[in-house]
């Protein structure tokens, strides 16, 4: 392995710190790159009034009643509520990080199978379509770039969605100057279609993403996936469950790892 080669994460601040420390306590010799902070959306006042409506509706009508179900992309989604703003809901989301932080935020999450699947939130959407009958009111919180897919799905099945900008992510403005500090890279892992635009912005098209026998890219779902593609470059591969199904697999391939390079 080339001398300071490292698995460079380049996620929204918080993911980034905890996927990398995920990595290096299973001995993956992981470095954060942040690519955006985190800050309050727009809309979490206009969030918590519905909520609270949503909880109303559905202690005064009772099980049967047709009561909105909250879509959570992101553990971000819920970041900035008010504590305790679930009051009780039923939250379909996309990943264990995300329910661990919806139960936390006093929704019922539900992370599922699907949900960890490669498809990340149209998969939500379908196992939602599957089980729900009549269309339905859905409230998405979401961040100020998000992946329309599942919500294209919904609105052609007759569903209403109310959409609600909880966080937004800001570029660090420092980024291009860390992670080009940060090279030489034994693999990435790309967060979000986000960060992956940012590598090719500060990075430049040539060099990421990488060329085949380079370093290798690992991506949590088949949206980051597309936005990685690019013809005659490494082919990005998709980890379910990021950061544990990555630590895993370094931890099966520790011995004969990719030869890591500059990308």
């Amino acid at each position: 392995m080339t001398e300071g080669a490292r698995v460079l994460v380049v996620a929204s601040e918080d993911t980034a710190a905890a996927w990398a420390a995920r990595l290096v306590d299973e001995g993956v010799p992981a470095f954060a790159v942040p690519w955006s902070t985190i800050a309050p959306g727009p809309d979490l006042a206009r969030a918590a009034g519905a909520l609270r409506a949503a909880a109303r509706g559905a202690a005064a009508n009772g099980p049967a009643d047709p009561r909105p179900v909250v879509i959570l992309t992101s553990r971000n989604g819920v970041r900035f509520l008010p504590a305790r703003a679930g009051h009780g809901l039923a939250a379909l989301v996309v990943g264990a990080a995300t329910a661990t932080a919806a139960n936390d935020a006093g929704f019922v999450a539900d992370a599922g199978p699907a949900a960890e699947s490669a498809a990340g939130f149209a998969s939500v959407v379908r196992r939602l379509l599957a089980a729900s009958g009549a269309p339905r009111t859905a409230l998405w919180l979401r961040g100020d770039a998000a992946n329309r897919e599942g919500v294209e799905l919904l609105a052609a099945a007759g569903w209403r969605i109310e959409e609600f900008v909880t966080y937004v992510a800001t570029s660090r403005p420092a980024f291009a100057a860390d992670v080009r500090g940060a090279l030489p890279a034994r693999a990435w892992v790309v967060g979000s279609p986000a960060a992956a635009a940012a590598l090719v912005t500060s990075l430049g098209p040539d060099a990421f993403p990488p060329r085949p026998g380079c370093a290798r890219v690992f991506v949590p779902g088949e949206t980051t996936a597309a936005a990685v593609s690019v013809a005659g470059r490494v082919v990005p591969e998709v980890v379910a469950g990021l950061p544990d199904g990555l630590a895993t697999r370094f931890g099966a391939a520790r011995g004969s790892p990719t030869s890591p390079t500059r990308p």
